[in-house]
């Protein structure tokens, strides 16, 4: 039994340190992987989910939470209640009626595009419609009307007099007030008829008051030939 070891013994020793030297190799490899062992999925998904809501809380305010812009706008006129008015940069023309307490009972409500948008600094006249009364009373030619009902009580004989002396004295002030006047009295500017006289109007009320007879010239349907026929008639108030 001495004679085998002592023969063998070289390749006993050899054998042994292999095995143990593999066996040690094992145990590392085990111990390794299981400190380097991942951590759960579950933890992962939430870690996750936190983040998302993180980042969601520090998103900036969007555009739709910036204030509106606001408009400023003067209405007078035929309007309950003249003056300047604060509304939104979409707001129409019926609704700045509604904050001036709505029309009064002599406003020209036809001459207005109630659904026109606004814009800042905009001036607003509403004018006065004309009297249903004036419209059917008869005329006498030559004599305004508010002289009618006057000249008819007058006396035959001397009717024809004071009907010369209207007639003449109107023919020397018949001067328009293209800035406050109305459908009726603008139709008495030479070559205007109702539908110039009523973009006139239109066109006040959306640019504001004419600061000279020329400005008419923007009006759609006066060209340079008419302004100069109508131009003795224009007074500017």
């Amino acid at each position: 039994m001495l004679q085998l070891f002592d023969r063998y013994r070289k390749a006993i020793i050899t054998g042994g340190g292999v095995f143990v030297f593999l066996l040690a190799g094992v145990l590392t490899m085990l111990l390794t992987s299981s400190r380097n062992e991942p951590v759960p999925s579950v933890s992962n998904s939430q870690k996750s989910q936190q983040e998302n809501r993180e980042i969601k809380n520090e998103s900036p305010v969007s555009g739709l939470d910036q204030p509106a812009k606001i408009l400023y706008v003067y209405i007078t006129g035929e309007i309950k209640k003249p003056g300047v008015y604060k509304l939104s940069e979409d707001a129409r023309i019926f609704q700045l009626i509604e904050k001036a307490g709505g029309f009064t009972s002599k406003a020209d409500q036809e001459s207005l595009n109630l659904a026109e948008s606004l814009s800042d600094g905009l001036h607003i006249h509403v004018g006065a419609k004309i009297p249903q009364s004036t419209q059917t009373q008869a005329r006498i030619p030559g004599v305004p009307v508010q002289a009618v009902q006057y000249v008819q009580t007058v006396p035959s004989s001397t009717r024809i007099s004071r009907q010369q002396s209207t007639s003449n004295s109107a023919s020397k002030a018949e001067k328009v007030d293209i800035n406050h006047a109305d459908v009726q009295e603008l139709e008495k500017l030479k070559g205007v008829g109702p539908a110039i006289a009523k973009r006139i109007i239109e066109y006040r009320n959306a640019h504001g008051r004419f600061s000279k007879p020329e400005d008419l010239i923007n009006v759609r349907g006066i060209g340079p030939k008419t302004l100069e026929k109508m131009k003795d008639q224009i007074v500017i108030r």
